[in-house]
């Protein structure tokens, strides 16, 4: 309605997450903000404005490391696979259609960059691949800004796909309550969101995250399969 709500919230959602690693160092790291909303109220406007903040904030994350660490400051949108992908594979086979289409849509929702405005894909096809803002593969999906004077051409603090939500949680989670309702309902639901509450137990040496969910894994340890124990993430 133009009141304001949306960046009043913001502006909170900005002091908390500074407000953690400032005082906590790196156990405020993690996700420190998550934004619930029904099914239908959360918007792409919305998103496209939480993704803007996010990276305002990450840009002085960037020039003062030493107060506010090194982990990026991110955003990320937990809404379900109608809207964004579940999978890394489904959103790199959505890329390739995307990629072959005459004409481009938004089905990745951020269609420029936050930070400088480019667009993030071309509105038609293009035989240049440094146009595309997007990196997908079977195993990542990243966002970058293809201008190269932009702070962000390397690197968008935006994650879409749930998959890399559960790998590498974002300091901004905005999710819908169908989502946070599966929390409960499967043990390998539970394993695979429990890292954007602070909870996994393991992390790999690309930095992603893990919690073993078989009784062989546990006796096994972390090194075993590469990884690293971690304790309690957040405070």
């Amino acid at each position: 309605t133009g009141g304001g709500k949306t960046e009043a919230y913001l502006l909170l959602a900005a002091f908390e997450m500074f407000r953690r690693r400032l005082i906590y160092g790196e156990a405020g790291n993690g996700t420190s903000v998550v934004s619930r909303y029904t099914l239908s109220l959360l918007t792409a406007d919305q998103f496209k404005r939480t993704a803007s903040t996010t990276a305002a904030c990450e840009y002085l994350r960037r020039r003062h490391p030493a107060e506010l660490g090194d982990e990026p400051i991110s955003v990320g949108l937990w809404v379900g696979e109608a809207t964004s992908p579940n999978k890394y594979v489904t959103a790199r086979e959505r890329f390739d259609e995307l990629r072959d289409a005459g004409e481009t849509d938004e089905r990745f929702l951020l269609d420029r960059c936050p930070w400088c405005g480019t667009e993030i894909v071309p509105r038609e096809h293009h035989p240049d691949d440094s146009l595309y803002g997007i990196t997908a593969t079977d195993r990542s999906f990243a966002f970058n800004c293809p201008s190269a004077k932009c702070e962000f051409h390397e690197h968008i603090p935006v994650q879409v796909v749930d998959s890399g939500l559960y790998d590498s949680p974002p300091t901004f989670l905005l999710g819908t309550v169908d989502k946070l309702a599966m929390l409960g309902q499967h043990t390998d639901t539970i394993a695979k969101d429990i890292g954007m509450f602070g909870l996994a137990r393991w992390i790999g040496p690309t930095g992603h995250l893990d919690s073993p969910r078989t009784a062989d894994a546990l006796r096994d340890g972390p090194a075993a399969a590469g990884f690293n124990q971690i304790g309690r993430a957040h405070v």
